[in-house]
């Protein structure tokens, strides 16, 4: 079956800013609401899985209801400075990522959400923290409504909605038309709560049925309605939802992309979203294609290493940096990579570990500055493997990224690398360019 999921982009990055505690890059660019709001859209892609996907944005310029009521809205909090950015910035990750966005001046994301919603007969799926997109569930359209936060999410269907809300999902036009809204300030009619209004939806089905059965309703209640029909009546226009709002839009061009390119692992790795960036949800051939461009574009190439002789000429005094694989070492005095492979049995190439550490005992013992990373693990390795202690002058990556650029968690050597855009295939040489 074909889904369409439609997001509220402004409605879904303003909850996660205020539910993420603050983040931001080293150079100090807030990323908390677009971490938060990348987290919900991988969370939805995997749940639901649409063939297709849009994000609808509010622009700033006014909409055709403040032309007719020009404090629409007018109580709302200026938006946070550490937020604002923050919109621009999604905007060009969803681009990034191939996802389709749709925004039209003098309207809002709700109206173009339902446009497409009622326009097709796919499956819709939309996310909101926005009641107003109540009204727009129906037998082919069901409303995840994020309570609180990103991750606390309330579903709403034909099905289960008047058992969540007392009312059918076009009733909640009518309620607001009577008791307002102060998220929008829509005025409503003064001195009508929800617990009023509800019930005179109940007796009288809308907002006409009420007025048409004003006779029957006494007291206060009566003079209050009387004297805010005007109100009541603009309320409704304010709070209905423009279904037929003049927007193309093409479902082809919202397919859902099965995999995502590389410049978005990359966007990731400088907004220092590691979670995100080690997701399997990216071009693997795109990838690698990368690396081999890296690779040439330094211009570095791995020497294999044929003669532990030849070791000598790296040892200068200049400093050295020290990689352990798990099949061979590599080391780099920054001009180039040399890599010495283990020999696992007499028939293989390589050298013997032990061979290979009593050659590198100048470097575990000397002058030789040192560059490591986990410099703990490299002195218990020597010391069980050769009884070798390391007594040389070392400088230890890991703590220096720790001091310098904390990420908020524990990072591989592979995972550093990769971060600072350096070439895998040679890990020495790149921990010399990270050093530095």
């Amino acid at each position: 079956m074909e889904k369409l999921v439609l997001i509220d982009g402004n409605s879904l990055i303003n909850r996660a800013f205020y539910a993420m505690p603050p983040l931001s890059t080293k150079e100090g660019v807030p990323t908390n609401a677009v971490y938060g709001f990348m987290n919900m859209f991988f969370k939805m892609l995997g749940d639901v899985k649409p063939t297709y996907v849009c994000v609808a944005f509010d622009l700033k310029a006014p909409t055709f209801r403040h032309k007719l009521f020009s404090d629409y809205k007018g109580t709302r909090k200026p938006m946070p400075d550490d937020l604002r950015p923050q919109i621009p910035l999604l905007k060009e990750v969803l681009s990034l990522m191939g996802i389709k966005t749709m925004e039209k001046e003098g309207f809002e994301a709700d109206d173009i959400i339902g446009t497409i919603a009622k326009s097709t007969s796919v499956k819709t799926y939309i996310f909101t923290g926005d009641k107003d997109s109540f009204q727009l569930v129906d037998e082919e359209t069901e409303v995840y409504f994020t309570k609180r936060g990103i991750t606390n999410v309330e579903v709403y269907t034909l099905d289960n909605f008047k058992e969540k809300t007392s009312l059918s999902p076009s009733q909640i036009i009518d309620l607001k038309s009577l008791m307002g809204d102060s998220s929008d300030n829509i005025p409503g009619v003064s001195g009508v709560g929800e617990k009023t209004a509800i019930n005179l939806l109940q007796s009288y089905t809308d907002l006409d049925g009420v007025y048409a059965n004003l006779d029957q309703i006494k007291g206060k209640l009566k003079e209050k309605l009387e004297s805010g029909k005007d109100t009541a009546y603009l309320s409704k226009t304010l709070a209905t939802i423009d279904v037929n709002s003049p927007i193309d839009f093409d479902l082809e061009k919202m397919k859902t992309p099965q995999v995502f390119p590389l410049s978005v692992k990359k966007k990731f790795i400088e907004l220092e979203f590691k979670s995100l960036a080690s997701k399997g949800v990216f071009d693997e051939q795109e990838i690698e294609n990368d690396q081999k461009a890296l690779k040439e574009e330094k211009a570095y190439t791995v020497e294999k290493v044929s003669s532990l002789l030849t070791l000598s000429e790296i040892f200068d005094n200049s400093p050295v940096a020290f990689y352990m694989g798990k099949e061979e070492i590599h080391l780099s005095n920054g001009k180039k990579d040399y890599s010495i492979k283990f020999r696992a049995t007499l028939l293989d190439d390589g050298f013997a570990l032990t061979e290979i550490l009593s050659y590198l005992l100048p470097l575990f013992t000397g002058k030789s500055t040192l560059i490591v990373y986990n410099k703990k693990d490299l002195r218990h390795f020597l010391k069980t493997s050769a009884n070798v202690n390391l007594t040389a002058n070392t400088e230890d990556i890991s703590i220096m990224k720790y001091l310098a650029d904390f990420s908020g968690g524990t990072e591989t050597l592979e995972e550093v690398i990769e971060s600072y855009g350096e070439n895998l295939s040679t890990p020495a040489l790149a921990l010399y360019n990270i050093y530095n």
